[in-house]
């Protein structure tokens, strides 16, 4: 088990579009890739975010969140500058990429 300071919890977080404008989706993972929630959605506001960030932490406000985004349009960046903001690391993973 990881000390406090050493959990982290990883984040894929997809914006869909659709009839709700700012709608997205998320789910959170622990440091071995175990589902700690189930997928789940969410609005684009700071306190939809900030609920985000609440479950990824799971009760331990120091613990590192990295969270990976799936660019489409310009919808992430609101989420991800709000995630820079509050010191998660953010990658943006483009699923379309061809090697």
């Amino acid at each position: 088990m990881l000390s406090t300071d050493e959990r982290r919890s990883h984040v894929y977080h997809r914006t869909r579009f659709g009839r709700a404008s700012g709608s997205t989706s998320a789910v959170v993972l622990d440091e071995q890739g175990r589902f700690i929630t189930s997928v789940f959605s969410l609005h684009t506001r700071p306190s939809d975010l900030d609920q985000l960030l609440k479950r990824a932490r799971n009760g331990v406000p120091e613990a590192t969140v990295q969270v990976v985004m799936e660019p489409t349009g310009m919808a992430w960046f609101p989420v991800a500058v709000y995630l820079v903001r509050h010191n998660v690391t953010v990658y943006l993973v483009n699923r379309k990429a061809r090697g």
